[in-house]
């Protein structure tokens, strides 16, 4: 099984050793925040809501971060940029990208007077473009044609680098999975930033297949209800390790260490119990594997499946960690 090294207690958060990516899924609520740092050079990616204006702020100063080589919105609605002009506030920025030029979202408008008021012009990416920052790479993949929906007019990123690679999929839908499986480009990735939080209007079979990750990261886990738990099964099922903000909080993954701050439960989410044996595994788990469908049930933390009368599974050894000071 893979373990996950966490650390807890933003306080006692080290700075990273050196490795050529760093990503910051900075816990926004409903909305989505990355912040990408390679060999000194920093991108952010999405703001969250405007309530997550503080937060990121002061997270972007707690990294010590002074510059911003790139911000980028994904698409216009305020849980993507709402947040974002606080970026400016917090550091240097030196360019401004998005999908769209303009938008009746007065947030988007906002984020653009910011940006003007710091002397940064509004450019739109288009497929193809890319970005050095640092070690790493950042490509666009979408979206590629002028879809109806303003979600599948989202910026799709693909960072890349020795020591990972990392997919960032905004608000996009199934439609434009399947276009971007039908161009042929290079999908696979470590890292799935899933589409639109996890919801049933994202991350088709075909498009997990095709990106093959490692970790799906997914921000605002109970949104969605029925849709989103379906969806979370089929990560587990493809040994996808899911991982949220809502439930780890801000984290940021270095090559393959997890460093989170949530000072509480941190166990990996979600979990996996087995109807026929009353026994319950991390996702990761190789027993997962050796389950029938109609056998498994998810659930969200271990003290739910103890409740439910499930045993913890003796190989994997799902148990409640104690908050760290």
């Amino acid at each position: 099984m893979r373990r996950l090294l966490l650390i807890l207690a933003l306080c006692l958060l080290p700075i990273f050793a050196y490795a050529d990516l760093e990503v910051h899924f900075v816990d926004v609520g409903h909305g989505d925040c990355t912040i990408l740092i390679s060999n000194g050079e920093v991108a952010i990616v999405d703001g969250g809501p405007v309530g997550a204006s503080e937060t990121v702020f002061n997270y972007i100063k707690y990294l010590g971060i002074t510059e911003i080589k790139y911000a980028f919105a994904t698409h216009p609605e305020t849980d993507h940029v709402g947040g974002l002009p606080a970026a400016f506030h917090a550091a240097k920025v030196h360019a401004l990208y998005a999908s769209v030029e303009s938008s009746d979202n007065n947030r988007f408008n906002v984020l653009l007077e910011t940006a003007a008021d710091f002397a940064v012009p509004l450019t739109v990416a288009h497929v193809g473009d890319e970005f050095p920052l640092g070690d790493a790479t950042i490509t666009v993949l979408s979206p590629s044609i002028n879809y109806n929906s303003i979600n599948d007019r989202s910026l799709v990123l693909r960072i890349t680098s020795d020591s990972m690679t990392v997919l960032l999929c905004g608000d996009a839908g199934a439609n434009v999975e399947k276009d971007l499986i039908n161009s042929g480009v290079e999908l696979t990735a470590d890292v799935l930033r899933v589409g639109h939080h996890g919801s049933g209007t994202s991350t088709s079979d075909d498009f997990l297949r095709a990106v093959s990750p490692r970790y799906a990261v997914i921000s605002s886990a109970d949104r969605y209800g029925d849709q989103q738990i379906d969806m979370m099964v089929r990560l587990i099922e493809n040994r996808v390790t899911v991982l949220c903000t809502d439930y780890l909080g801000t984290f940021a993954l270095n090559g393959n260490v997890i460093v989170s701050t949530k000072t509480a439960h941190t166990d990996p989410y979600p979990l996996v119990g087995n109807r026929n044996s009353r026994v319950f595994h991390y996702g990761t788990c190789e027993s997962v594997g050796d389950m029938k469908e109609g056998n498994k049930i998810l659930f969200l933390t271990i003290e739910d499946a103890v409740e439910k009368g499930y045993k913890p599974c003796k190989r994997c050894h799902p148990t409640p960690k104690k908050a760290q000071p």
